[in-house]
């Protein structure tokens, strides 16, 4: 049976709900292609963006979007299936002044199972196409607020394999690292079990240690690693094997001073539970 949706879910931090979080992503976390520049090793290196723009100042039409879907299931070339995800992901660039035609888009894309086809690709092609996770992970995270369950039951395996595939790309490893962050608020035992298992954590201990300077992403793993100890305290002894409370410190000391709090919020609760008999 599947795992009802509590009208309040898990919430641990009041100042910035996930879905604003979600919204408050950068363009290019969301709908854009992004690029890590620096070294290899993950080092001196920012997130950088090659802009996509919105597709249509229009809402796109029922039409449009199922050809593009029908075209993403379809297509066996790595080149068509990657422009037709990218020209879906422009559908819903965030952009205030088209945010009405980007709210009808997201609801025709869910309506016409989207999500399920997005999904479909990704499970198709992460393992041999870095670039097509590259643009349909971002495109997910994007829609998880409305979709979480659903990502939560039947992405999770998937989007958590694509991420470790590609941990040195930025587009992949902290989109995934996001949708994790808006999973974990379903306040669902079964859930929290499947998003607290080593793959997830290691992944998150990867991007923390990667992307050190990224807000989006430290926020994102302090909010998870808080609502997966606040779940099972149990989960605190496998990330005292791996270090985390090094990680959520350096996190407190980086974001104490910033005029922005919500990093530091996250990572003091998440230290408060961390040591906490």
């Amino acid at each position: 049976m599947a795992p009802k949706e509590q009208a309040n879910s898990l919430k641990v931090d009041d100042s910035t709900t996930t879905k604003q979080q979600v919204e408050s992503v950068p363009p290019p976390v969301l709908a854009e292609k992004i690029e890590l520049v620096g070294d290899t090793d993950g080092s001196n290196s920012t997130i950088t963006t090659r802009s996509s723009g919105c597709l249509s100042a229009l809402p796109p039409s029922t039409r449009e979007v199922k050809k593009l879907l029908r075209k993403i299931r379809d297509s066996q070339v790595e080149e068509q299936v990657e422009i037709t995800l990218t020209l879906l992901a422009m559908m819903i660039n965030t952009d205030e002044n088209e945010k009405s035609a980007v709210d009808t888009a997201v609801q025709i894309i869910i309506l016409l199972d989207g999500p399920g086809t997005v999904l479909m690709a990704l499970k198709d092609w992460y393992a041999t196409s870095e670039r097509i996770s590259a643009v349909a992970i971002p495109l997910l995270l994007k829609l998880s607020v409305l979709i979480r369950l659903f990502l939560a039951n039947v992405g999770l395996p998937t989007l958590v394999a694509a991420g470790n595939t590609h941990r040195s790309n930025g587009a992949v490893t902290c989109g995934v690292i996001g949708i994790l962050s808006v999973i974990c608020e379903v306040k669902d035992d079964d859930v929290m079990r499947d998003i607290a298992n080593d793959d997830c954590i290691d992944l998150c201990v990867h991007a923390m240690k990667t992307w050190e300077n990224e807000t989006f992403v430290q926020s994102c793993c302090c909010l998870y690693l808080t609502n997966i100890i606040a779940s099972d305290p149990a989960n605190k002894a496998r990330l005292c094997e791996k270090e985390i409370g090094t990680l959520i410190l350096a996190a407190l000391e980086k974001y104490r001073h910033k005029k922005d709090k919500t990093v530091y919020l996250r990572a003091y609760r998440a230290m408060t539970l961390y040591i906490a008999e």
